[in-house]
């Protein structure tokens, strides 16, 4: 109780039409499923689509993200940015509660739908590296520590009127959304299951793959920071912020930024539902026997 107490809502990476669109992509591919009985019995009902979107995090907006430098060539701990409740070990820390070892701090339910949450987070590229400049709005080489002010995942950048957090987390989806013909998140998840994505069972799916996942982003994240300039530093309160405007034009970024974000959201949504099927392997009788016998949180 104390530990649901304390939860309450944070921005993160993907707006809301991107949470639930991870979300209503797994609920599809679980369907029929003994992970799907176990979903329902522990979300008491409860959809993937809506609990990805609406999860409350013990105060911890951290839990969201990490911000490794563009340089360094993935993810490892112990490097700068990152954290122990970073979203490659939270992902990890849930799927361990999930598959049944106690947590003091984190029941089923919402091990459950902050792993709904999360993997949408993991899928965000801006979520996993970050730039890391000087006054002159110049990239800084931070590799082992260094120097350098965090553009804190692009929320400290501006761009298209904007920041480019947001961008990344709502522009881009709804530009995908359009593309594909569609105004709910739900329909945008049937059109992205009608054609599997590659490479989505990357890694060993509850060992390490956070890890393996969020490598994957890096060289995404390299390059959305690559493909803009910046200008010099602007004071505001106690940290800097940048204006940044696109290298070519404005539709070249945009189109390319919105292959990517619909491309990781069929990832995210898939991967989830992997690791859901993964959890709770066997027969749908069993599944939702040994789901009622377990406490929701």
């Amino acid at each position: 109780m104390a530990c649901c107490a304390a939860f309450a809502p944070k921005a993160s990476a993907y707006g809301p039409a991107g949470h639930q669109t991870v979300g209503a992509v797994a609920d599809r591919l679980i369907e029929g499923t003994p992970a799907a009985a176990r979903v329902r019995a522990i979300l008491g009902g409860e959809t993937l689509e809506a609990a990805a979107s609406s999860v409350r995090e013990a105060g911890a907006e951290r839990y969201h993200y990490t911000e490794v430098p563009l340089q360094e060539p993935g993810y490892r701990e112990g490097l700068r940015g990152t954290r122990s409740d970073d979203v490659v070990r939270m992902i990890r820390r849930c799927i361990t509660v999930l598959q049944g070892s106690g947590d003091p701090q984190l029941g089923s339910r919402e091990a459950l739908r902050l792993l709904a949450h999360l993997l949408g987070d993991l899928h965000q590229p801006l979520n996993i590296g970050t730039a890391y400049f000087d006054n002159s709005g110049q990239l800084v080489r931070v590799r082992g520590g260094g120097q350098g002010e965090a553009t804190n995942r692009g929320k400290y950048i501006r761009f298209q009127g904007t920041l480019l957090h947001d961008y990344w987390e709502n522009k881009t989806v709804e530009k995908a959304m359009a593309l594909a013909g569609v105004s709910s998140p739900r329909a945008f998840a049937e059109s992205l299951t009608a054609t599997v994505p590659a490479g989505i069972n990357t890694g060993e799916i509850l060992g390490p793959s956070s890890r393996v996942w969020a490598n994957e982003m890096m060289p995404v994240a390299r390059e959305a920071f690559v493909r803009l300039r910046f200008g010099p530093r602007i004071a505001v309160g106690n940290h800097g912020e940048w204006e940044a405007h696109a290298t070519i034009v404005n539709a070249t970024y945009d189109a390319w930024a919105t292959q990517i974000t619909r491309r990781n959201l069929a990832l995210g949504g898939y991967r989830l539902a992997s690791v859901l099927k993964r959890i709770w392997p066997g027969e749908v009788a069993e599944a939702r026997r040994v789901a009622k016998r377990e406490p929701a949180s």
